[in-house]
């Protein structure tokens, strides 16, 4: 349980009973907290008289436990759903394209699991191929949530379209440094999972390494 002040509380408690006027909330806490865009996220734990909910800030929502057992998988839907970018510049103000970023927290999450139970070689590379996965999701968002004026290059050709995604979110002269760093993780992540891929004297420490360059790349990416 998180500390809460009595302004959340009172927060969530309205909210939820404006949501849900015909249930009775008998118990409520703050179970976890985090920060995704610049955007904290706070869980709820809603117990009623009929059945229990989760109640997810942030571009506030709630979810049935029934529907979402997991509070993991509730937080990874919710975050899916309000991560938004503009399609063109006209529709900037008033029309907002949902980017599927489900997956993307999804596979890191499994890469995440394989690199706790990894215990063998074939273990370890597994880890480097759900990191390749994770990243080709990754790419995959910026390739779906645009409409393209020019022929954009192949939606496997991982390098040129680090290229693309880092020029268009950091353009000009003076994001040149914040540039290269994004360039960089992106660059570091893709091959050190491609080498673990293949490597034939990878080690834990390797599989933990290329989970952790992963999980760096996706949150640069996603500020």
């Amino acid at each position: 349980m998180l500390k809460a002040t009595n302004e959340e509380i009172e927060a969530v408690r309205e909210y939820f009973e404006w949501q849900a006027p015909d249930l009775e909330v008998t118990f409520m806490q703050k179970v976890y907290s985090e920060a995704v865009v610049n955007t904290r996220h706070d869980v709820w734990d809603i117990h009623t008289n009929k059945d229990r909910w989760w109640v997810i800030t942030g571009g506030t929502n709630l979810y049935s436990q029934e529907q979402f057992p997991n509070m993991d998988l509730a937080l990874t839907f919710h975050i899916g759903l309000i991560i938004r970018i503009p399609r063109t510049e006209e529709q900037q103000k008033d029309d907002l394209h949902i980017l599927p970023f489900g997956p993307v927290f999804e596979r890191m999450e499994k890469a995440g699991d394989a690199v706790t139970q990894a215990q063998s070689l074939s273990d370890y590379q597994a880890v480097g191929v759900r990191c390749r996965e994770t990243l080709l999701e990754l790419i995959g968002v910026a390739q779906d949530s645009v409409i393209w004026t020019e022929q954009p290059p192949q939606r496997a050709n991982f390098r040129a379209w680090t290229e693309v995604i880092c020029n268009g979110l950091l353009p000009g002269d003076t994001n040149k440094e914040r540039r290269g760093v994004l360039k960089g993780a992106l660059e570091s992540a893709w091959t050190f999972s491609n080498w673990l891929t293949h490597s034939k004297s990878a080690t834990w420490t390797d599989a933990d390494m290329a989970h952790s360059l992963t999980q760096h790349a996706r949150a640069l990416a996603d500020q």
